[in-house]
């Protein structure tokens, strides 16, 4: 629901930064590197 209404608002924006992650059996590691890659904007460009 969250993504459905909210993103796409907060999307047109333009001043938003969105990180999708699953928590899987590590949820603190999962959120960090979620993050961690939208601080670090030269590691995603080299993926």
């Amino acid at each position: 629901m969250v993504l459905a209404e909210l993103v796409p608002k907060l999307a047109k924006a333009k001043n938003c930064l969105f990180a999708y992650f699953s928590p899987g059996k590590n949820p603190f590691y999962a959120i960090a590197k979620a993050l961690f890659i939208l601080y670090i904007p030269e590691i995603n460009e080299k993926k």
